[in-house]
C-alpha cells in the first residue's frame, strides 16, 4: 500500500519548467488570447500598466451607436436646452405675475417649475447612459434656448398665462419630432420623450383653461 501511494504522489507531482520552456509560458500568458480584448493585457504581469496602449484606445461606450450620435445625442441635447429654458422662464414669471388670479397661477407655475427640472434630470442622466456628455451650462442654455421671452417688470396673469401656453406648445412641437426621430436608433430614449410630451401638453391645456371664458 505504501508502494501504491508514493508512486500516485510521483505521477502527480507538476513537471518542472526548463528555462527555455518558463520563457514561452510566460510569454503565452501576455499574449491575448482570441476571446481577449486589449483591456485585459494593458496590465503586465508585475501590475505595471502598458501605457503605450492604454492611450490608443479611445473612449468608447457600450451602449453608443452611429445612429444614437447623430439623432439620439442631439434629440435628448435640444429637449435638455428646452427644459431648462422652461423652468427658467416659469420661475421668472412665478416672481412677477400681477393681477385677480395671482395665486392659482403663481402655484401652478411652480409645477410646471418642478416638472421641467424632474424631466430635464431624466434627460440628461439618459444622454450620460448612451455616452453623449449633456450640456446644462448656463452659457449653453442662453445660446441655444429658443422659446418665447418674459417682458422685464411685472407682468399681468393673462399675459403670464399666454405666455406659458406658447413655450409649451413650442417645446411639445419640437418634442412630437424628436419622438419620431428616435424611434428606430433609441427607443428607450423615445419612450422618455413620449411621456415628457404628455405632460407638457397636459400643462399646456390646463394654462389655456385659465384665459378660456
Amino acid at each position: 500500500m505504501g508502494r501504491e501511494v508514493r508512486r500516485f504522489v510521483r505521477q502527480r507531482r507538476p513537471r518542472r519548467l526548463t528555462p527555455g520552456r518558463r520563457g514561452d509560458a510566460l510569454r503565452t500568458w501576455n499574449e491575448p488570447g482570441p476571446h481577449q480584448n486589449r483591456t485585459e493585457t494593458d496590465h503586465r504581469r508585475d501590475g505595471s500598466v502598458d501605457k503605450e496602449h492604454l492611450h490608443d484606445r479611445p473612449h468608447e461606450h457600450p451602449a453608443r451607436s452611429r445612429a444614437q450620435d447623430h439623432r439620439t445625442g442631439p434629440a435628448l441635447q435640444g429637449t435638455l436646452v428646452d427644459l431648462l429654458g422652461l423652468s427658467l422662464l416659469a420661475k421668472q414669471v412665478h416672481w412677477t405675475i400681477v393681477g385677480p388670479r395671482f395665486r392659482s397661477i403663481h402655484l401652478q407655475l411652480d409645477e410646471v417649475v418642478t416638472f421641467a427640472r424632474s424631466y430635464a434630470d431624466v434627460v440628461a442622466e439618459r444622454s450620460s447612459a448612451i455616452g453623449v456628455a449633456p450640456d446644462g451650462r448656463v452659457e449653453t442654455v442662453a445660446k441655444t434656448a429658443e422659446l418665447p421671452t418674459p417682458v422685464d417688470g411685472w407682468t399681468q396673469d393673462s399675459e403670464v398665462v399666454a405666455l406659458v401656453v406658447e413655450a409649451l406648445g413650442v417645446i411639445a412641437t419640437r418634442m412630437r419630432e424628436r419622438i419620431g426621430a428616435t424611434e428606430k436608433p433609441d427607443p428607450v430614449t423615445q419612450d422618455i420623450f413620449i411621456g415628457l410630451t404628455a405632460e407638457l401638453e397636459k400643462q399646456r391645456w390646463m394654462f389655456q383653461a385659465e384665459n378660456q371664458h
